[in-house]
């Protein structure tokens, strides 16, 4: 009987190599990628060591450098990259003041909660500290 799946949700890392960043790449995968003459005559200028296969791919310039989920390395060309992925885009705001941590709850003074979407906020006082409650929409049921 044929039965359908969906993949999980799975966070990665990814560097797009533009030709010109090796040194980022080769820092960031720990030593795992590396470029050669011998490559850029067949068009793939880059390689990146796939410990999880324990073989090293060539890598085309514009092709991304994907971090999997069990830490291995593999290129994937952007057209590809940018169906299969999207960007996390960290919540803006920004914070200076005093934090108290108690029981899953933060209260702090001077918390901008309307710029921040994950999080559930009342006035506590009337020198505006706020009891905040950050909440991991992922898992909220």
């Amino acid at each position: 009987m044929v039965q359908k799946f969906r993949t999980k949700i799975v966070e990665i890392e990814a560097v797009r190599y533009d030709g010109s960043n090796s040194m980022e790449l080769w820092q960031w995968t720990e030593g795992l990628f590396k470029e050669t003459i011998e490559s850029e005559k067949s068009g793939f200028p880059g390689l990146i060591y796939d410990n999880l296969h324990e073989t090293w791919i060539q890598v085309a310039v514009g092709q991304w450098i994907v971090r999997g989920a069990k830490g291995e390395f593999y290129p994937c060309d952007d057209e590809t990259f940018h169906w299969k992925y999207e960007e996390i885009k960290e919540p803006d705001f920004t914070f200076s003041g005093t934090l108290e941590y108690r029981d899953g709850v933060v209260t702090a003074e001077g918390f901008d909660v309307d710029a921040n979407p994950n999080a559930d906020a009342r006035r506590v006082s009337d020198d505006y500290e706020r009891e905040v409650i950050i909440r991991d929409k992922a898992n909220d049921k």
